[in-house]
């Protein structure tokens, strides 16, 4: 798949002209080794509705490390980002989310959010912060019973706080 370097230590990156980055293909994006400071990742798309960082889609396969996800417009500003990265299938085609040394902070839902009916062969989320999270830091569940089919997920020495909600919270088939 393609890789997306970010070589700035500490520089902002953002998005504006959309409410989310859709991945259907196999995408890593990776901050340059021996960075200083991770790189900073915001939406600044003033009239998103429902902004979103990533959207892994049917197919998708994303690979994120040593980034700072951060979910504020601004800095200082209130919690703007809905979800970091939200796995959403319309149909059984396999996603993947490998997520490594991240720093994930300020979204008003999830930090990460497998959607309604969708299948994920493998999520794996190591070594990351998650903090200041208006709900779920990690969401593999949905109430309707019809929550995502989740293969295998590893969570490892990762820590997530001041969540509304769980920290982790998934359905009992995963």
């Amino acid at each position: 798949g393609d890789i997306i370097e970010l070589v700035d230590s500490g520089g902002l990156y953002t998005t504006s002209s959309t409410d989310k980055m859709a991945i259907t293909k196999s995408l890593t994006i990776r901050a340059q080794e021996g960075l200083q400071q991770k790189p900073i990742i915001r939406m600044i798309k003033a009239d998103a509705t429902s902004a979103r960082h990533f959207e892994i889609r049917s197919g998708g396969k994303l690979t994120l490390i040593g980034l700072d996800l951060d979910g504020r417009k601004e800095d200082g500003g209130s919690n703007f980002v809905k979800t970091f990265v939200r796995m959403d299938t319309d149909d059984s085609t396999k996603v993947d989310l490998f997520v490594y040394n991240c720093l994930m902070h300020n979204s008003k839902e999830q930090a990460i959010k497998g959607y309604y009916k969708t299948v994920i062969d493998t999520v794996v989320i190591s070594n990351c912060i998650i903090h200041d999270i208006t709900k779920e830091g990690i969401l593999l569940y949905e109430s309707s019973g019809n929550g995502p089919a989740v293969h295998y997920a590893e969570i490892e020495n990762c820590t997530i706080y001041n969540t509304g909600r769980e920290a982790i919270k998934s359905d009992g088939n995963n």
